[in-house]
């Protein structure tokens, strides 16, 4: 049986996000860089269009990318700054704050390639980057996994408890280069 994870970043504002660091083949999540889309993008919260991705709320994450050169969601300049990918060309954006709640949050959601086992560890690592818009940071990331797929498109905001806690305290302040997050 297949497991769907949903990563649910808490960073306030938007933050880039990128799920890799491993060999595409190592790699138990598919698409773990975001490299491959399909269709033209053009407007933010356009996660879907990654292969193996997608956004479990309404409000949808976004995917940039140095191949678009629409400013909203080109890489490395975009709406949200500047950043270039930790490897490869694309990434992802989600947003977990804003002032007076204007702005829903966003969360990721991928399958695994293969089945969990039972009693076994694993480590989920991601990378995060603050946006330069953003004023604050956070150092509550986590991951939810869950043997369902998780479809709120009529909720703004997810409550689940994270299973996969961040191990780090300190706080991702850092818009200027990717931080790696670790949790088994």
């Amino acid at each position: 049986m297949l497991r769907t994870t949903t990563l649910s970043i808490l960073l306030s504002a938007s933050l880039a996000l990128q799920a890799q660091e491993l060999p595409d083949s190592l790699n138990w999540i598919e698409n773990g860089s975001f490299e491959e889309f399909e269709g033209k993008l053009k407007r933010t919260g356009s996660i879907s269009m990654a292969k193996g991705w997608n956004s479990p709320t309404e409000a949808a994450a976004d995917l940039f990318s140095e191949s678009v050169k629409d400013v909203p969601v080109s890489a490395p300049s975009n709406v949200y700054g500047d950043q270039t990918a930790l490897s490869g060309v694309n990434y992802a954006g989600v947003r977990w704050w804003s002032y007076l709640n204007k702005e829903p949050r966003n969360y990721l959601q991928a399958k695994f390639k293969k089945p969990l086992k039972k009693g076994q560890k694993y480590c989920i690592r991601y990378y995060v980057s603050l946006s330069d818009l953003s004023k604050y940071g956070t150092a509550e990331l986590g991951a939810y996994v869950s043997k369902m797929k998780v479809d709120k498109k009529g909720e703004a905001s997810l409550t689940y408890k994270a299973q996969v806690p961040n191990l780090r305290t300190e706080l991702y302040l850092d818009p200027f280069t990717w931080q790696g997050v670790c949790g088994t």
